[in-house]
Formats: C-alpha cells, structure tokens, sequence
C-alpha cells in the first residue's frame, strides 16, 4: 500500500512539473517571439523611413531644377517635367503649379491634386509623404512624395513622385 502511495506521489510530481515546464517554455517561446517581432518591424519601419527621407532628398535636389523653368510658359514647363526620366524608385513624377494642376514625366496631364493632403502641405513648405494609399489617375493604389518648388524664395509649386502600392507589401 506504501509502494502505492509512494508511486501516485511520484507519477503526480512528474506530471505536475512537467505541465509547469511546458507552460513555462510556451511562455519563453511567446515572449521571444513577441520581442523578436517587435525588433524586426522597428527595424523594417526605419528601414522604411529611411528610404522615404532618401526619396524626398531626392525629390528636393530635382525640385531646385525648376527654380529657373518659367511655369507660366507651358511648352518650357512640360520639357523640363520630360527630361525627369528614370529617377529613384519613382512610378511617376509629376510636377503641380500652385493650383495643383500637374504635368506628369510621362507626358499625360494628370488630374489637379490641390485637395491632396501631400500637395497641401508642400505648398506650405513641408516636404510630405501621403498619409496613406492614395489613387492615381488611372485608379492604381499609390504612395506620394511631396516637396516645394521655389523660385526667388517663393513656393511656386509642387513635385510629387509616387509610388506603386507593392512598395509597402
């Protein structure tokens, strides 16, 4: 009876610490799981970021090619949008007087974009990103860049590149 007794302790100390190991380990194993996605999406999002303010630098050294193009002079506004090919990493360039309306570096007029949070914000001096997937005049999901055209220390206008919306996938 006392081999018995004994044995049931034994059997129940077992099974006992091996339900607290197991419940300790998947408490370990969450625990590094949830810091290691928490790490690699902080690293990602600066990645990200990084890559974001690099485009804008970019943005703006092209910007400064359009403190000399007379933007009331179609033909030259339009040659000089045109000549911005192949640029970054950007789907489309385009270029918006202080009315939002826009030439696009592939030669099509693209819709005003003065309601445009990205478009507004530039006018006021501040390089942007959109707030989140916008549309493009085709009806594709985009990313927008922003940044102000000066001429004689005066915003005069906008360039804008977007991005297809796999860049965030």
């Amino acid at each position: 009876m006392k081999i018995v007794f004994v044995t049931i302790i034994v059997v129940c100390t077992l099974v006992l610490t091996f339900i607290w190991f197991s419940n300790r380990l998947h408490v370990i194993t969450s625990d590094t799981n949830n810091s290691f996605l928490q790490e690699t999406s902080s690293h990602q999002a600066t990645l990200f970021n990084t890559k974001l303010q690099d485009q804008l630098t970019i943005l703006e050294s092209l910007a400064k090619q359009f403190s000399v193009v007379d933007f009331n002079n179609y033909t030259e506004l339009k040659n000089a949008v045109l000549g911005l090919q192949d640029v970054g990493d950007f789907k489309q360039l385009t270029v918006a007087n202080s009315s939002g309306a826009c030439i696009g570096n592939n030669n099509t007029y693209s819709a005003n974009i003065s309601r445009k949070h990205y478009f507004q914000a530039a006018l006021k001096g501040e390089p942007t990103v959109s707030n989140g997937i916008d549309v493009d005049t085709r009806g594709e999901d985009i990313l927008a860049l922003s940044v102000p055209i000066y001429q004689k220390n005066k915003i005069v206008g906008v360039l804008t590149g977007t991005y297809d919306r796999s860049v965030l996938d």
